[in-house]
């Protein structure tokens, strides 16, 4: 019915009278047929052999039928990703344990407002502006061609400080409990190799999210602030807190620069296990 409709509304020019004529008929008889749920395949069939017999100079080869179909799926994957849902592969350990390095997430662009794609202009930023603990995806304020993934630690309005390691938000510290010596894998993007690294596990609830973090128990403990958070930006963390280039060296993030809210671990591959399968599927909270 589509390709009948279709060649008669671009070849008008091109049939005769009497040919004009016998789609006409034959699409209204398909479209009884259609309705009336009576003869449907018959009434197809006809139309199926004019437009194979002698409408054929108006069919689509099967070349542009191909590109049609690709160019499609192509366009609607690039609008999906440009507005929906996008993959990020996680470069560095600046984020273990709660992201490992090789996992792949799904980062939701539309919690936050929709970018206008190949800018960095967004609309609705304020509908829905990313709160504290919330692990989000945004275009590194200081090089905008590259992408990093930390966690919110605080929003516009805030004050935020770290003292002795432990974070305080608005004077209120953000509680934390310790779960002993935890070992993890990372990668060196330098020397290309994985190496083994040990550190001191902390339980810590910022917001609605409950996470873990790590300190490097050789380093001492460190402090920042106090900073107010400028309206409209964010200061933002990495959980690996003494492994991790963040606002403390680099300042704020604009909104405008946020990309989206990382949901999903969808697949996961790196030392020791190789493929890990225990991480996909993996909700981030």
């Amino acid at each position: 019915m589509k390709e009948a409709r279709r060649v008669g509304r671009r070849h008008a020019h091109r049939l005769r009278a009497e040919q004009a004529g016998r789609l006409a008929e034959r699409t209204a008889e398909l479209a009884r047929a259609l309705r009336e749920r009576d003869e449907v395949e018959r009434a197809a069939q006809d139309v199926e052999a004019l437009l194979d017999g002698e409408l054929a100079f108006a069919k689509k080869s099967a070349v542009r039928q191909y590109a049609e179909s690709i160019g499609g799926a192509v366009f609607i994957a690039l609008l999906l990703r440009s507005f929906v849902v996008e993959a990020y592969q996680i470069p560095s350990g600046s984020m273990i344990p709660t992201l490992q390095v090789g996992d792949h997430v799904w980062v939701n662009k539309m919690v936050y407002g929709l970018r206008i794609p190949f800018t960095d202009l967004k609309v609705g930023t304020q509908i829905r502006p990313p709160r504290r603990g919330e692990i989000i995806v945004f275009s590194h304020p200081k090089s905008e061609h590259e992408d990093l993934i930390k966690r919110v630690v605080a929003v516009g309005g805030d004050t935020m400080e770290l003292r002795d390691n432990v974070v305080y938000v608005n004077g209120t510290a953000v509680a934390r409990r310790d779960q002993g010596p935890l070992r993890y894998y990372d990668f060196d993007e330098a020397g290309q190799h994985w190496f083994a690294g040990d550190a001191q596990a902390y339980q810590q609830q910022l917001g609605g999210a409950v996470f873990t973090t790590l300190q490097d128990p050789t380093q001492r403990a460190r402090g920042f602030g106090p900073v107010r958070v400028p309206e409209g930006q964010l200061f933002v963390m990495g959980d690996n807190r003494d492994n991790s280039s963040d606002s403390r060296y680099w300042g704020f993030v604009p909104l405008n620069l946020v990309r989206g809210r990382a949901m999903v671990v969808w697949w996961s591959r790196g030392q020791p296990e190789g493929v890990r399968l225990g991480r996909i599927g993996h909700l981030l909270r």
